[in-house]
């Protein structure tokens, strides 16, 4: 039994509505609803005192297990509950249960607001795009470099947007930082209430990437028909801004449901964030950040020169593909030596 399992089966065992138990321990009663629907844990204080009112001990209420309340483990002299409670499975940076709480409800709340800055990256070259194309059609009565500077500074402020987004939400990240890169030491009832959680995500993370990825092959169909079949620039560059539209709404879903899905992974130092390959991952760390500032450098070199923001975006895609690739390379010789 998990331990929203045990709180609902020990208040009911009690007779207790949700109102009673929430009264006893002096929260609200959408409090004891999140933790028996597993929404949410309780805190530190929360269990302590849940472990005195069900006059149960607080091994019995973390432990994932199928033994009777009544069931007390043998204790060393001189310790009590308490004490057991704060006692960490690994050695490792220490994570309670509260702290590991908080970092999952923060970065679920941070991942919208990131992945749509990410999408507003992606379609920050539609306006310079479409006022190109209108004014070399005649579409519009303005001046080949007052679309420039139209489309430009629409660029411009949706990657400032876009930046201020990551800068803030990065900071409300911060302090968990650690986690990603240190090894941890997670307390009694973590990783079960880790483990429920991604269970319970998983069909929602695996169809935001199957519907997203149908979503980006299905919109090549009209841009690919429309540049074979028109004639125009104005309508080759609404379907380029189409696919760019539908490409932001698609990494909008992979990135929110990533960081989400990676976070649980985080916690149980599982896959990318094993303890093996945190070791490795702090050896590429400066690799990282100086491949993309010189991507960025040369993305804006190459658009400002040859004044070419209709085709310079083709940057991007050919630099994460490269990415990937020398990533990988250097992940295995970093682990072959």
């Amino acid at each position: 039994m998990t331990l929203a399992e045990k709180i609902m089966s020990l208040r009911k065992k009690n007779g207790w509505s949700q109102e009673e138990l929430a009264e006893k321990l002096n929260v609200s009663r959408q409090s004891v609803s999140k933790w028996e629907s597993g929404v949410s844990i309780p805190d530190i204080s929360k269990i302590l005192l849940m472990g005195e009112i069900f006059s149960v001990t607080t091994d019995y209420l973390l432990k994932d297990s199928e033994q009777d309340e009544n069931y007390r483990p043998q204790l060393p002299a001189g310790t009590d509950d308490s004490e057991q409670f704060d006692t960490f499975e690994t050695e490792g940076v220490p994570v309670s249960l509260q702290m590991a709480g908080e970092y999952l409800e923060r970065v679920r709340g941070a991942s919208s607001y990131i992945a749509f800055g990410v999408s507003l990256c992606i379609c920050s070259p539609i306006a310079i795009l479409l006022l190109a194309a209108a004014q070399e059609e005649k579409l519009l009565s303005i001046s080949e470099n007052l679309a420039a500077v139209l489309g430009l500074s629409a660029l411009f402020l949706q990657i400032a947007a876009a930046v201020f987004i990551f800068i803030t939400k990065g900071f409300s990240l911060n302090r968990y930082e650690f986690i990603e890169k240190e090894n941890l030491a997670l307390q009694y009832g973590i990783e079960s209430m880790v483990l429920r959680r991604k269970e319970a995500f998983q069909p929602a993370f695996k169809m935001s990437i199957a519907v997203g990825v149908v979503m980006i092959l299905l919109a090549f169909i009209p841009f690919l028909a429309i540049i074979i079949m028109s004639r125009t620039e104005f309508a080759t560059a609404l379907s380029l801004c189409f696919l760019l539209l539908v490409v932001s709404c698609a990494v909008f879903m992979f990135v929110k449901s990533g960081m989400i899905y990676s976070s649980f992974d985080k916690l149980l130092q599982q896959g990318d964030y094993s303890m093996e390959n945190k070791a490795k991952s702090k050896k590429l760390e400066g690799f990282v950040g100086a491949y993309w500032c010189v991507v960025t450098a040369i993305f804006l070199a190459v658009s400002f020169i040859n004044n070419s923001w209709r085709i310079s975006w083709v940057i991007w895609p050919v630099a994460a593909v490269a990415f990937a690739a020398i990533y990988t390379f250097l992940h295995r010789y970093i682990k072959g030596k």
